[in-house]
């Protein structure tokens, strides 16, 4: 009889609780924004779905699943997300709680707390294009609605399983859990103490100056905890370089304002910077890996020729100035262009190119360019006033042709964008030398290009050096097609790492800044 009973009372309130979670998804007052408990709820269009689906049955009646997920939500830091923003506060006051109703609550708003987090770490907290209208990756969606993937974590028991192929794809993004990790752990530990904004250490600097280095070094691990010293050894030199070169900074091994600067950033900026640079893993589409592909990191000024997701070659980039900026973009190189011809864009054309005509009429011919119609007729440039001309009334189109002093040099890489932005050779090789590289209108010049396109054409069809060499000696513009398009990918990363480096680099086009803030906001949209 209390059996009977007991099994009675049990059934009237799980039905309780499915009525409930009818009455709560099913709201009128909840179309257009779905609130529970108080809680507003960020999946309003799957959640309703999800719940018809299974005919309004609470889903979290493992306790087991429910601890899983609780674990998973809270160390979602080490996803670089705020562990905030899936509803941990209000499901630590109903989780106990045997009312149909607060029980319904918690239902709901756990799987909701599971959809937004898996929204997440797919797609970003943060939408790309609300920061750069013009944001040309496109994500693939996940395989599968959300519905189904909900369905599937549930059956399967194995939530970290389902979340764990979520996670992008690209190798950046483990790296950056790991310097996630190691930098959280240095603010567990207090982070650094700031340095004199004067200091100044060179290798011959001894005493206290040097002690406050000492100790500033080894709080982020570049010298081993206890080391003494009050004078600038090979070690401390070493140290002090390993550190330059990882903060995009000259490795000269003196210490000064650059460094001093670069040092006395704190360590929560530094995961800030980290957590920014992980969402945006999450929004570049690695659902399909490459076995080759060349990525441009603008910060960085460099290039990388990866294999099979491991850097094979690297050289260094000059990239546009921050009124020129180079697009962040993905698109496939279709060939290899030898011996290339300049066509100035019409602003160049106009804007620099024609004051200068102005007051030197042989500017073209003394940088073999010609004067064409835009039927691609030549021009007598000997027969044109170029006072009669401004910007608005400028008929022509100038061109560069092949040669050493080319302004593309003697190579260029094409991956049709909507941007007009490759890569090329450049005849200014000294601003490779400098530590900043933001120069360019835009397109990316490449410190060593010819090596580019024997790594490219190796690999695509065999060509050889000797076969190149005979390309560029006859100064006539050749096009190779690829047999297999290479992705390029430009990306905008101003934390890099590498095995158990981390790199650091100034954001040149001051885009963490925003990219923080936008992580630090609510997720749901009002």
């Amino acid at each position: 009889m209390l059996l009977t009973l007991s099994l009675t009372i049990q059934a009237y309130s799980q039905e309780a609780e499915n009525q409930r979670i009818k009455q709560y998804l099913n709201n009128p007052n909840n179309k257009n924004l779905l609130k529970v408990d108080g809680i507003q709820l960020f999946s309003t269009e799957v959640l309703p779905r999800f719940y018809e689906k299974i005919n309004y049955q609470p889903v979290w009646r493992d306790t087991t699943l429910v601890m899983e997920a609780g674990q998973i939500l809270a160390q979602s830091w080490r996803e670089g997300l705020d562990p905030q923003d899936y509803h941990l506060e209000a499901l630590k006051e109903l989780v106990d709680s045997q009312d149909p109703e607060k029980k319904a609550a918690f239902d709901i708003i756990l799987t909701d707390a599971m959809l937004m987090y898996s929204s997440h770490l797919y797609y970003g907290k943060v939408n790309p294009k609300t920061l750069n209208p013009a944001w040309n990756y496109d994500k693939k969606s996940l395989s599968g609605d959300p519905v189904s993937l909900m369905e599937k974590a549930m059956e399967s028991q194995d939530l970290k399983g389902v979340l764990k192929n979520l996670e992008p794809k690209i190798g950046q993004y483990a790296l950056l859990k790991k310097a996630l990790l190691k930098y959280s752990l240095m603010d567990d530990m207090g982070g650094w103490k700031s340095l004199p904004s004067s200091l100044v250490v060179k290798p011959e600097t001894k005493g206290e100056k040097v002690k406050l280095l000492v100790e500033r070094l080894e709080s982020e691990g570049y010298l081993e905890m206890g080391y003494e010293s009050d004078s600038v050894d090979d070690t401390l030199l070493n140290s002090i370089k390993y550190f330059q070169k990882d903060h995009g900074l000259d490795a000269d091994g003196v210490v000064g304002k650059a460094t001093v600067r670069a040092m006395n950033i704190p360590v929560s900026f530094r995961l800030d910077q980290i957590k920014a640079n992980m969402e945006r893993s999450r929004w570049v589409n690695t659902e399909k890996g490459f076995d080759d592909f060349l990525v441009v990191n603008i910060p960085s000024f460099s290039l990388y020729y990866l294999r099979d997701d491991t850097v094979n070659w690297t050289t260094r980039v000059v990239v546009g100035k921050k009124y020129t900026m180079t697009p962040v973009f993905q698109a496939e190189m279709k060939y290899v262009e030898f011996n290339p011809t300049w066509t100035l864009p019409r602003s160049i054309a106009t804007k620099e190119v024609l004051p200068k005509l102005k007051r030197d009429p042989n500017y073209l011919k003394n940088r073999n360019m010609v004067l064409l119609t835009h039927s691609g007729k030549e021009v007598d440039q000997n027969s044109i006033n170029w006072q009669d001309y401004n910007a608005r009334n400028f008929p022509f189109i100038i061109r560069q042709e092949p040669g050493t002093h080319n302004a593309l040099g003697r190579v260029k890489f094409i991956f049709p964008n909507p941007y007009s932005v490759y890569l090329h050779d450049t005849p200014s090789k000294t601003l490779f030398l400098r530590s900043t590289r933001a120069f360019s209108h835009g397109c990316v010049r490449v410190q060593d290009p010819i090596m580019l396109a024997l790594l490219i054409l190796m690999e695509d069809q065999q060509m050889t050096q000797e076969q190149i060499n005979k390309i560029l000696d006859t100064d006539m513009t050749k096009r190779v097609y690829l047999k297999s398009e290479l992705p390029v990918m430009m990306m905008y990363w101003t934390v890099l790492a590498s095995g158990n480096q981390v790199f650091f680099f100034n954001d040149i086009y001051g885009r963490d800044t925003k990219l923080v803030k936008a992580l630090s906001a609510s997720p749901f949209r009002k």
